[in-house]
């Protein structure tokens, strides 16, 4: 009964989320036209760094059928809004993988199965990953806009409390207006990574499409 009542509650929050969330803060992406910034090189990960050098370590990886996609607003995740949905959907179109919006109610599942007065964790992609394993997805494709895709930051908190594992030489730490991680389910291993001041759904749906086909190998 508890378990019922705090999924009622859950999605009772997020639907009136969703709501208020019509007008979002992706004017930028409607603007096509937005000016190029120049983009610092990130600094070289030193002896402390958490990074993992991912891209040397990489086996063999088939592109997969199908990716999750979640985004995030102000850290919390986020029902795709239509126009970015159909942009998911046009590169799915041109593309031999599927990216496909990570169900609600799959994130729902996770949240619901806290326990009622114990402790839940404030971290959005964590859960996010978690939710994708659940629904059988071996990766998702996360991002976020605008302060979401700041420097050495995703969503609402530095990247090094993400719970990913990422190349700190890769687009992961870089600044932009849109930032999309493509993280492994399983393992929390960021195996791809794009930022753009180019916040457009077009642009970064393109540079995704290219960054998945260089993140993988044929079996």
């Amino acid at each position: 009964m508890k378990t019922i009542l705090k999924t009622a509650a859950i999605a009772a929050i997020l639907t009136g989320f969703a709501n208020s969330a019509s007008a979002l803060d992706v004017t930028p992406f409607a603007d096509t036209a937005a000016v190029m910034k120049m983009i610092p090189a990130p600094q070289d990960a030193g002896a402390g760094s958490n990074a993992a050098p991912l891209a040397a370590e990489m086996t063999a990886r088939p592109l997969p059928k199908n990716i999750a996609v979640a985004r995030l607003h102000d850290g919390q995740f986020l029902p795709l809004p239509h126009q970015e949905a159909s942009a998911w959907q046009a590169i799915s179109q041109s593309e031999s993988t599927t990216f496909a919006p990570l169900p609600a109610s799959v994130h729902f599942e996770i949240l619901a199965s806290v326990p009622l007065g114990a402790e839940e964790s404030d971290n959005r992609i964590d859960e996010i990953r978690l939710a994708a394993a659940a629904a059988g997805q071996d990766y998702v494709l996360i991002y976020a806009v605008n302060r979401g895709a700041s420097w050495g930051r995703f969503g609402d908190r530095n990247l090094e409390a993400t719970g990913l594992t990422y190349d700190e030489a890769s687009d992961a730490v870089r600044d932009g207006d849109a930032k999309a991680l493509l993280v492994q389910t399983h393992t929390g291993d960021v195996i791809g990574a794009v930022t753009t001041f180019a916040p457009d759904m077009k642009t970064l749906t393109e540079l995704v499409g290219e960054m998945t086909k260089k993140s993988f190998t044929s079996a």
